[in-house]
């Protein structure tokens, strides 16, 4: 029996992008779950890759070193796995997990939807102080989308029945004083 050889770091980039590329049909597909399964098996072959600059680089076969082009490709593979786990965990109504994966994206880059998708997160939740904070960061990056704009005026209106409910509990409180 042969024994196939171990893939190279080039071979699970690939492996990883391949995996990104059937989630996202098995997403537009409405399969979630299976789109999550594969989104999250990306991991399995990108974490602990090493590029040129690594200080693992002496440690390293020369066919498991990344160009700095591959290492581009991993991180944009590891922002992109958290951001669509993200959506799969909105879709399941998952809230926790769609706040853990925008704030590992979110230390990989920056980016709208991680701070939008987390907002959204946190106003399931009821966090509103979160929510509100993470939304007008998506709304300062992109103030023209439409979605963001939809999910900021749901926070005002939830913002809003938390304060007449407060206003409501405490009324005529000091007045007794």
């Amino acid at each position: 029996m042969a024994s196939s050889a171990p893939l190279t770091a080039v071979d699970k980039v690939r492996v990883a992008e391949g995996l990104k590329e059937e989630g996202n049909r098995h997403f537009k597909e409405g399969d979630t779950r299976r789109a999550l399964s594969n989104y999250s098996k990306i991991f399995a072959y990108i974490n602990g890759l090493h590029g040129d600059k690594s200080s693992m680089r002496q440690y390293l076969k020369s066919s498991d070193v990344l160009s700095e082009d591959d290492e581009s490709k991993i991180q944009s593979l590891k922002l992109s796995a958290h951001l669509n786990m993200a959506a799969c965990h909105i879709k399941l109504q998952q809230y926790t997990k769609v706040i853990d994966h925008c704030t590992k994206a979110l230390d990989i880059s920056p980016v709208v939807k991680a701070f939008f998708r987390r907002g959204q997160a946190y106003l399931a939740l009821g966090d509103l102080d979160n929510a509100e904070r993470d939304l007008n960061q998506a709304a300062s990056l992109d103030p023209n989308d439409g979605a963001i704009l939809t999910e900021k005026k749901k926070l005002q209106s939830k913002l809003a029945e938390h304060e007449r409910k407060e206003r409501k509990q405490f009324a005529g409180m000091f007045d007794r004083m």
